[in-house]
């Protein structure tokens, strides 16, 4: 079997939701067993992961605007 008959018989399906927030796949198809197809189905992620973001921590110090006194600094 060459490489191209081989992607060919791959199927790349992605989940879409419905209203009952269940996955589904509506682009899988069936295929007959000679083909010796196989189906590659992807499920989104649920979950949120939440990134909170600290100034100064990644090594700039926070000033003042004003006086352009430190504000915040790292105490190592």
């Amino acid at each position: 079997m060459s490489q191209n008959e081989q992607t060919e018989n791959i199927q790349h399906c992605f989940a879409e939701f419905d209203g009952n927030k269940c996955a589904v796949w509506k682009d899988l198809r069936l295929k007959h067993q000679s083909e010796n197809a196989k189906a590659h189905c992807y499920l989104p992620s649920t979950k949120v992961v939440p990134v909170i973001f600290l100034p100064g921590i990644m090594g700039s110090n926070l000033r003042s605007k004003k006086d352009k006194k430190s504000i915040w600094r790292i105490r190592t």
